[in-house]
């Protein structure tokens, strides 16, 4: 509830001179922040400091999150929507639903490739690290990367 009116507002000029040059998934989101009632908007950043208190009691066991990045195998270019077990998303939700709490709280967190799929596609982890950690999260993330089966598979061709 946050992210449209957001980006409605920082690109409304560029939808209104150049929407033509966006993708439609894209455009659309960014349309449908003009229409969010304020009130709305004010619930969920309520909502979403409360939420971001949530994760950052939940760091205080620890430093660094390692997860997945998606729940399946990135999917082929083009593609508009995903099935992940019994359940088909549109394409925007399969691939931010994991990643999406921690862009929502302001948390440091960075995608990286970790294996491959059995048909060669990239599989990545997310490194999330505690509210101004940055650099200990791409220190870690830089390391991990480092040991990781994409890189030694990169290094031997």
């Amino acid at each position: 509830m946050t992210l449209a009116p957001e980006a409605g507002a920082v690109h409304a000029e560029r939808v209104r001179e150049r929407g033509h040059l966006l993708g439609e998934d894209v455009r659309v989101r960014i349309e449908a922040g003009q229409f969010i009632p304020g009130y709305w908007y004010a619930k969920a950043q309520r909502m979403r400091r409360r939420f971001a208190e949530a994760i950052d009691a939940a760091f205080r066991g620890g430093d660094v999150l390692v997860c997945p990045t998606l729940r399946a195998p990135a999917p082929p270019v083009g593609a508009g929507r995903v099935r992940l077990g019994a359940t088909e998303y549109p394409l925007h939700t399969a691939v931010t639903q994991l990643t999406m709490p921690f862009n929502l709280s302001g948390l440091p967190a960075i995608s990286i490739p970790w294996k491959t799929s059995a048909d060669g596609v990239p599989i990545c982890l997310q490194v999330v690290g505690r509210r101004g950690a940055d650099w200990r999260t791409l220190a870690v993330a830089r390391r991990l990367e480092a040991a990781s089966p994409w890189s030694r598979q990169r290094a031997a061709r």
